[in-house]
């Protein structure tokens, strides 16, 4: 259930087709919330309940939550941008540009900006 509603997002928000299963953006989502739902966790993190800790580098014992941010980090930072360039790909190819409209969200945002460019 939680596979389908997330294609019916990635298809409004970024026009890629419904998947049954496998697919590579869904997973993708779904890593970045677990990590999400794993930070947040009270007493996961002691860096949570002694803030002063992040100043602590990484080869010192418990600082290996410098790592796992990292980690994290790197999936928010694809979750946000994968999705997004593979979309302005597939604006800019010449398949698309064949008088074929797309009605998604990220499509009409970026055609909003790029028109708010040409008129300033």
């Amino acid at each position: 259930m939680d596979s389908a509603v997330g294609s019916f997002a990635l298809d409004m928000a970024y026009g890629f087709p419904l998947q049954r299963s496998d697919d590579p953006y869904v997973d993708l989502a779904e890593r970045a919330v677990a990590t999400i739902n794993e930070a947040v966790l009270p007493g996961r993190f002691l860096v949570n309940v002694l803030p002063i800790l992040k100043h602590l580098p990484e080869y010192i014992p418990g600082g290996g939550f410098h790592t796992t941010a990292k980690r994290w980090r790197k999936l928010q930072e694809d979750l946000r941008n994968v999705p997004f360039d593979k979309t302005v790909r597939d604006m800019v190819s010449k398949e698309n540009r064949r008088g074929r409209k797309i009605f998604v969200f990220t499509y009409r945002l970026c055609r909003l900006r790029v028109l708010r460019h040409r008129l300033i």
